[in-house]
Order: C-alpha cells, then structure tokens, then sequence
C-alpha cells in the first residue's frame, strides 16, 4: 500500500514538470442497437503497451476499482449491470500483496438500457486509474455524453418504423402456421376436413359458408390467446422484464428444450381428452354452430404438434412489443387455416397433395433442431445482462455447428429415430435444404 501511494505522489509531482499527468488511456464512447428498444452503452478503454487499467471487481485495501456512473432520466432504464468486454488478467502485485484483476491492449465496460424514445441521451462518467511497472494514475473522472439515435425504432410521425417490424413478425408466424400445417397429427387431417364440409349439406353455398365459418373460427380461437397474452402484459416493462431477467429467460430455455424433446419423439404436449370430447360432441349437431365446433376441435387434436411452435411463437412475441403476441397468433391462425378452407372449397385441389409419410416426421424433427439451436438465446441472454462471460460468441457458435451438423446428417439419413421412416433416396428439394443446413 505504500508503494501506491508513493506512485500516485511521484504522478502528481511530476505533472508540472512534463505538462501533463500520466494517463496511459484513451477513450471511444458508442451505442449498438440490440433490437426490441434495447441498446448497449459501450465504454471502449484502449490502453497503451505495458499499461494496465484495473477492473471493476478489486479486493478490499487494493488499487481503486473502474466504476461506471450513469445519470438516472426518464428517457431510458437500466438493464442489468455494467459487465467487463476483455482479457482479464489475474495478477499478483507485489504492491499490494495480492492477487488483482485488470485489462491491459483494451477493454470495454456495457451497460444496456431499454428506451421507447426514438432518440435520447445517456450522460455519466467513468472512474478509473490505470498503472504500469514503475507509476500510477490517480484516480480521476472522464464524463461522456452519447446520444442515441434509434433507426429501427418508431417515427412519431409516421410509425413506419415499427409498422415494418410488426409486418416482418406477422410473416414469420404465417410462416410458422403453414408449417404447423406439414406436421403429422395436422396435414392427415385436411383430407377428413374436407369430407366432413361435402357430406354436411346438399346446398353448395351452405357448404362453403360452413367452410368459411370454419376458417374464420381457427383465426379468432389463437387471436384471442394472443390477445389474452397482450393484454395481461404490462407494456414495455413487462416486456423488459421477460427479455432481460434470468427468471423468465431459464424458464424459456427449459421450455424450448421441452418443446424440442417433444418434436424428436421423446413425449407427446396433449390437451386433456375431455377438452377434445366435449368440442367433438358439438360437431355432430349440424349448422352453422358445428362449423365452429369443427374448427376447435381441429385445434385441440393438432395440438400435440402445433403447442410447441405456438408455445415457442408466443415466447417470442411476449418479450417484444406488446401488439406481437395477438398479432402473431392471428398471422399463425390465418395460415394454418388457409389451407383447410381453401381444400374445403375446392374439394379438386385435394388430389394434388402428395401423400402422407415419413417426411412428416422429418418436419417434427427438424422443428426440433430449430427449437434446441434457439434456446441457446436464453441462456445467451441472461450471460450477457449479468455479466458472467461463460456463453462466449466460441462456444455459442460453437453449440450451432454442432446442431446443424447433426441436422444435415439427419437430413442425409445418416441418423434416424425409432419413428422415422428409412431414407432410400434424397430429393431436389432436400439436397437444397441440406446445402442450406451445412452453409
């Protein structure tokens, strides 16, 4: 402890003499977008050769640690703590005889804060000292300022901006819902579907109001879930809460493993059979009502296959904006139910469909894939918001090879499930998506 104090004297003493006191840092201070009205505040230290500026975790009786201070506003909320960018060093100082962390080349500090403000700034400063062999710097203050200004985030003139990203999510869910659709415990059903509306009444136009009731009604049953789920959120807290807490973020992750285990074969995600029952009852008694019925109940069967990729849908949408839930339950709906009132309609359509078989499964499975590569995000998420720098960028990336690889392989027919049919041939379309899955 002597010896630090005696360097910081010599420091300032020898200030006067060569105009400026010893500071091997300089500083670059910079936002980046995260994405969902969330941005990282950047503190980029890069410090000169055989320097060191120390970290923020010091013993007690040590250097003074880096400490971040940020000016609280209304403009902006934390998110999380300020974390360490760098290559820690853990050294022993004979100085203060014990062992102290710090960074040497550069190092930058994070904080990320969450804001529905187009633009804002986030003011505070920086309190450091840094060393090398022979001296110290005292300890001193490097206020910033840096304004961010979000260009994915809503004009107040025109909202176009998040209009456009709402738009991309109500795609992605159709998306989504026509693949629900290629699932084994849903496409079977189509052709069934399609009897029940032909036998049901003699009259044409009663038959295709039946099937249109029937669309109609699969939108409005996952709309209203999604509507449920928007309205019993809390806005953008609630919404900065599921996307940043490691609470919710493990729970996400066990669900998508969840939601994979199932796709792969492990179990089946069913709704209790007196839900199915009960709907399936109503069916029978005729009438615009059974159109209704027809279509709760073709949700509650497939739901076994479409439950994880609702789940995961909603997941998704729950820690964004607060329209994404209904809005993506409603892109979800309208596809999954195009294509059971489209071939209700046109019954002739129907023997264009190939058949059912074992690339049926192959869908399930490779859902499954998907399902396991982005859980990874969770558990990404919550190590980056606390700071605890085990998921690196290596092993992130790392764990995706590792998925894709084994999906090409299952694509290949090189690894099969006891439910899986065998491969005898690979066809246009599957060498595509194996090209695709490899790259």
């Amino acid at each position: 402890m002597k010896k630090f104090f005696q360097s910081i004297l010599l420091s300032l003493l020898v200030a006067p003499l060569n105009g400026q006191i010893y500071d091997p840092v300089t500083w670059e201070f910079f936002y980046e977008e995260k994405g969902r009205g969330e941005y990282e505040i950047v503190l980029k230290a890069v410090i000169e050769e055989k320097s060191h500026i120390y970290a923020m975790d010091i013993p007690e009786g040590g250097p003074i640690p880096t400490t971040v201070f940020i000016e609280e506003s209304d403009d902006f909320a934390l998110v999380g703590e300020v974390y360490e960018k760098g290559e820690v060093e853990d050294v022993y100082d004979e100085a203060f005889k014990m062992n102290i962390k710090w960074f040497s080349n550069q190092v930058e500090f994070r904080q990320r804060v969450r804001s529905d403000s187009p633009n804002f700034m986030v003011k505070g400063y920086v309190n450091y000292m840094s060393c090398d062999d022979t001296r110290c710097s005292p300890p001193q203050d490097k206020e910033f300022e840096i304004t961010v200004t979000s260009a994915g985030k809503e004009d107040p003139a025109s909202g176009r901006a998040l209009t456009g990203g709402l738009v991309k999510f109500f795609l992605l869910s159709m998306l989504l819902g026509l693949t629900g659709v290629l699932t084994p415990c849903v496409f079977p059903m189509i052709p069934m579907t399609v009897a029940f509306f032909s036998r049901s009444s003699g009259s044409r136009t009663r038959s295709i109001l039946s099937a249109i009731i029937f669309g109609i009604s699969i939108v409005l049953i996952y709309t209203s879930v999604g509507l449920i789920v928007s309205l019993t959120s809390a806005g953008a807290g609630f919404a900065n809460t599921l996307s940043t807490h490691w609470i919710p973020n493990l729970i996400f992750f066990a669900l998508f493993l969840l939601f994979a285990a199932s796709f792969f074969g492990a179990f089946e995600i069913m709704l209790p059979n007196k839900w199915v029952s009960n709907a399936d009852s109503k069916v029978d008694r005729g009438g615009m009502v059974a159109a209704f019925f027809m279509g709760l109940t073709t949700v509650l069967v497939s739901f076994s296959c479409t439950g994880p990729i609702v789940g995961a849908l909603l997941v998704e949408a729950a820690s964004g904006d607060v329209l994404r839930p209904a809005i993506g339950m409603f892109g979800f709906g309208l596809a999954f139910a195009l294509p059971f009132t489209v071939f209700a309609l046109f019954p002739s359509v129907l023997n264009r469909l190939p058949k059912s078989g074992g690339w049926l499964n192959s869908v399930k499975v490779v859902l499954a894939f998907i399902l396991l590569a982005f859980s990874m995000k969770f558990i990404a998420t919550i190590d980056g918001v606390y700071g605890l720098n085990i998921i690196s960028r290596d092993i992130f990336i790392a764990v995706w090879i590792v998925i894709f690889l084994l999906l090409g392989l299952y694509l290949m027919g090189k690894i099969r499930f006891s439910h899986d049919s065998e491969l005898k041939h690979v066809g246009v379309f599957r060498l595509l998506l194996i090209v695709a899955v490899f790259s």
